[in-house]
């Protein structure tokens, strides 16, 4: 579920008729009340979402639930909507034709700079089935080859700590290249009572989650299931593909731990339109756009840098980052 802080807004943003407010230490504001709840909620704020599969008896129990109460907790609940996304994709996992797939500790030397199977730059640390980089920008890159001609998903654990500022995840055909935003260290936080077994070394940020401070720590947070970035794209018929990490640019204490990466081979394609457009160089995997707005609901000629509404060919809309 998400918090009171995931859907604050810049103030030039908040919904018309929000009325009453909180500034968060962010400087961010976020509703304050019933009817600034609802004005954020239709201005397309704080929406959840949860996919699942109802089995052969065709029934299913929606809702939501809360089991423990905290100081000034509280809740709005606005309007539900239900969508039929087709039968279930068959997925095929071939990370096997990935070399060294988890940073091996046998495969690779910080000192040399070498990792058995891929291409990198300005590595910092090799340890505990992870690779890091710290204050410097850096390329971390792999080719496969002899892949079946259709449609993939490769995901890998990892974050950058100083947000979205030129660091994708990517995957680059003969044909196109598809690239997404790597996850910031806050969208991986958690509540103190979930942090890992053995994270160790951790920050507590001004939501008041808790994050990984170092690479221990941080591949605790990995094996727990926390930070996986995923990536849809479509391999042409000469079956090659570059799979990859690029940071560009360096900003004040900036740092990226890499974990595990996984490929999955999808033989009737995935149920949502991965072709779409692109926006800003990054794929659009829901469809294709047919509209965009600001997040206070103004339409827009075209995306702009930050975060928009974006209105789909399938009668979905989605807050996406164009960075």
């Amino acid at each position: 579920m998400l918090n009171l802080t995931e859907g604050a807004v810049a103030a030039a943003d908040v919904p018309e008729g929000a009325g009453n407010t909180y500034t968060l230490t962010s400087g961010l504001i976020a509703p304050d009340g019933t009817t600034p709840t609802v004005a954020f909620f239709n201005a397309g704020y704080y929406l959840n979402e949860l996919e699942f599969t109802v089995g052969a008896d065709g029934s299913v129990t929606i809702g939501l639930s809360k089991t423990q109460t905290y100081d000034n907790d509280y809740e709005v609940v606005g309007a539900w909507n239900l969508y039929y996304l087709g039968d279930p994709t068959p997925e095929e996992e071939c990370t096997s034709l990935i070399v060294n797939p988890t940073f091996d500790p046998a495969k690779g030397d910080k000192n040399t700079g070498y990792i058995e199977g891929w291409t990198t730059t300005a590595m910092n640390g090799y340890k505990q089935y992870s690779v890091s980089y710290n204050r410097a920008p850096f390329e971390l890159y792999q080719d496969l080859s002899g892949l079946e001609e259709g449609t993939y998903k490769v995901t890998v654990h990892t974050y950058y700590r100083a947000g979205y500022w030129n660091e994708d995840l990517y995957a680059q055909t003969s044909e196109k290249k598809y690239t997404k935003p790597v996850l910031n260290l806050t969208e991986g936080a958690v509540a103190a009572a979930d942090v890992p077994e053995g994270a160790g070394n951790t920050y507590t940020l001004t939501s008041g989650l808790i994050a990984p401070d170092g690479t221990t720590p941080t591949v605790a947070f990995f094996n727990a299931g926390y930070y996986l970035n995923e990536l849809e794209f479509i391999v042409p018929a000469d079956g090659k593909v570059r799979i990859g990490l690029s940071k560009t640019q360096t900003y004040d204490n900036d740092y990226e731990v890499v974990g595990a990466w996984n490929l999955y081979y999808y033989p009737n394609g995935l149920p949502t339109d991965i072709e779409g457009v692109e926006v800003d160089g990054s794929a659009v995997v829901e469809g294709i756009p047919v509209a965009f707005y600001s997040l206070s609901g103004a339409q827009l000629a075209a995306p702009q840098r930050g975060f928009n509404i974006v209105k789909y060919s399938n009668g979905l809309s989605k807050k996406v980052l164009i960075p």
